[in-house]
């Protein structure tokens, strides 16, 4: 009963981590642990009744003992555990991202170079490449035909700066000339403004002077109404009509004096006009000095061209196309970082070709690589992925940040997207990975972290939990098997087993026989049997169809007999040395000896 309770705690315990409800946990505990003890105990009242008999027992026992031991063992790893599976798995998570680390680092290294070798090796990076040496194969067999077309190209600027530097003595000549004649206007110039600056001031005056004056009548205007309104005018009201007059007057001498001065004003206006439009020194001398701006700046751009063309003297053409073959062999050994510069490079050298005449236009072919840029990009692509890849998914520089079981999981899918490739290793890694978190994760299911323990993990402590769930179990039973067992007579086992290996006589319906078992143990119960039997009169030896194997039979009405002694569970109302009376059945009076059985059917037993 101790050990079902133990076992019934373990169940419970490991049931409830998975439903967490008690009623269900509770329940299922009770029925299992129920049908566990029951079955336990009836298998050891019946075993020795064979496993035919026994059969639908064994398996109902062995279904109740397989969900006990595993909810069991469930609940005593746990126990056993105590934490230490989530520092495993840690421990495991560390080691499958430093493997990912370097797996992911040698596949994009070697999809790189493989991408690196395919491009190489396509047609028309070769035919690029066979271009870009046909391109310097011609270089090579022209240099003085190169350096006479820069000489050439060099005396023509020379000529060139020569002219613009004799129209730019032309254009300041002209300057000088037009700012001289010019000096003789100016004092001219002066007169004239000044006499139209004072044409100019008197036209002002008047202005001023006709203001107040029109101003002065309509205050006198004023001063009469004003007269008028208190009570007639009289005297004073004609004075100041008087006044008023006389203001008129001089207000239209004033206006006809404005007029004449609008007019001389207009004149000596005129005056300097004619005399600005008469010199160069506006639009003109402007245009020269134009003029000058354009031919300075074109000799300044001569002299830079004849830099570019003396340095390219001082510099021997073989040099320029050993550069860009340098260039050309780090392409072929697949560094493509100086593509760009040898296109350019070359372009002009296949430019300067066709400057020199050097060869035919139609025979030199073309530097362009258009149709390589776009896999370049790409091939550039998968190394900045590999940079990025080294650079955020170092191992070393995380292990010290002691990042959570989470995070590096989320820490492996993340260089995993980082890398962009689809490997079927890296798959099954990411599997792992999550198969990982799934099964020990601090989310994951007790189910899960169970059965990791116990078959991929392989831990001791798991193997310990299961056998001693095992064992409780198997304990239950064995206790059963005692207990159903134990203070039995030799002669309630002897008979027990008689009745449970007893079959049918085919031949007589009436009688029942037992066939003689080899192992000692069961021999000796069996013997036991016989004696018992035979005691009474009944029973004897026959031998099989083989002639090998010892059958006994005795009659059908002894099974009742035995079913009695079982029900004595102690046998003290049988015993082998008492056998009933003939015909009664009951026990022979105290010193009465045995009678014998009939002639001819019962024979002594000798044991072996």
């Amino acid at each position: 009963m101790a050990l079902s309770v133990a076992s019934a705690v373990t169940t419970y315990l490991g049931l409830n981590s998975f439903t967490e409800f008690f009623l269900v946990s509770a329940g299922g505990t009770f029925g299992i642990q129920s049908l566990l003890f029951a079955i336990s105990w009836w298998l050891g009242q019946n075993w020795r009744r064979g496993f035919g008999y026994i059969s639908v027992g064994a398996i109902v026992f062995l279904t109740c003992a397989s969900v006990s031991v595993f909810f069991s063992f469930a609940s005593l790893y746990v126990a056993i555990d105590n934490g230490r599976s989530d520092e495993s798995a840690k421990l495991r998570m560390r080691s499958l991202l430093n493997s990912l680390e370097v797996e992911l680092e040698d596949k994009v290294e070697a999809n790189l170079a493989a991408q690196k070798g395919n491009f190489v090796a396509d047609d028309p990076t070769q035919a690029w490449i066979q271009n870009i040496s046909e391109v310097l194969s011609l270089a090579r067999a022209a240099p003085q035909k190169l350096e006479t077309a820069a000489r050439n190209e060099r005396d023509e600027k020379l000529r060139e700066r020569l002219a613009q530097e004799t129209e730019l003595l032309r254009v300041e000549a002209e300057i000088i000339a037009a700012t001289t004649s010019n000096e003789s206007f100016a004092a001219q110039v002066a007169q004239l403004q000044s006499r139209l600056n004072d044409a100019k001031a008197a036209r002002e005056r008047l202005e001023d002077d006709i203001v107040q004056l029109t101003n002065a009548i309509d205050a006198n205007q004023l001063r009469r109404d004003d007269e008028a309104s208190r009570g007639g005018c009289g005297p004073k009201c004609k004075d100041i009509e008087e006044e008023m007059e006389d203001q008129r007057r001089d207000l239209i001498g004033l206006e006809a004096n404005l007029s004449r001065a609008v007019e001389v004003e207009a004149a000596r206006k005129r005056e300097v006009d004619d005399v600005a439009n008469s010199s160069i020194q506006g639009a003109e001398l402007a245009r020269l000095n134009g003029e000058k701006a354009v031919y300075n700046a074109r000799v300044k751009e001569i002299d830079r061209d004849l830099a570019l063309i003396d340095a390219k003297l001082d510099q021997p053409v073989l040099g320029n196309v050993a550069t860009i073959e340098e260039k050309l062999n780090r392409f072929a050994g697949l560094d493509f970082s100086k593509f760009n510069e040898t296109v350019s490079e070359c372009d002009d050298l296949r430019q300067k070709l066709i400057d020199s005449k050097a060869a035919d236009p139609s025979v030199i072919p073309t530097c362009r690589g258009s149709a390589l840029v776009g896999e370049i990009q790409k091939i550039g692509d998968q190394a900045k992925i590999l940079d990025t890849l080294r650079q955020d998914c170092d191992m070393q520089k995380v292990i010290g940040k002691g990042l959570s079981f989470a995070q590096m999981n989320e820490f492996g899918a993340m260089c995993i997207s980082r890398a962009q490739i689809v490997d079927p290793d890296i798959t099954a890694m990411q599997d792992n990975l999550f198969q990982i978190a799934q099964s020990r994760g601090p989310n994951a299911h007790p189910f899960a972290k169970t059965q990791a323990a116990l078959f991929v993990d392989k831990d001791p402590l798991a193997y310990l939990a299961l056998a001693l769930a095992i064992a409780i179990d198997a304990l239950i039973l064995l206790c059963a098997l005692i207990g159903t067992n134990v203070g039995k007579s030799q002669l309630v086992r002897s008979v027990q087993y008689m009745l449970a290996h007893r079959n049918d006589d085919p031949k007589e319906a009436d009688l029942q026989m037992v066939q003689e078992p080899q192992d000692r143990q069961n021999r000796l119960l069996f013997e036991h049997a016989v004696e018992w039997i035979t005691a009474r009169g009944e029973g004897n030896y026959v031998l099989d169809e083989t002639r090998e194997t010892r059958m006994f039979k005795f009659p059908t009405s002894l099974v009742d007999q035995m079913r009695a002694v079982l029900r004595d569970q102690d046998g003290s109302n049988s015993d082998i040395g008492a056998p009933t009376n003939a015909g009664t059945g009951s026990a022979p009076p105290s010193g009465t000896s045995k009678p014998q059985g009939p002639a001819g059917r019962v024979r002594k037993i000798k044991r072996p």
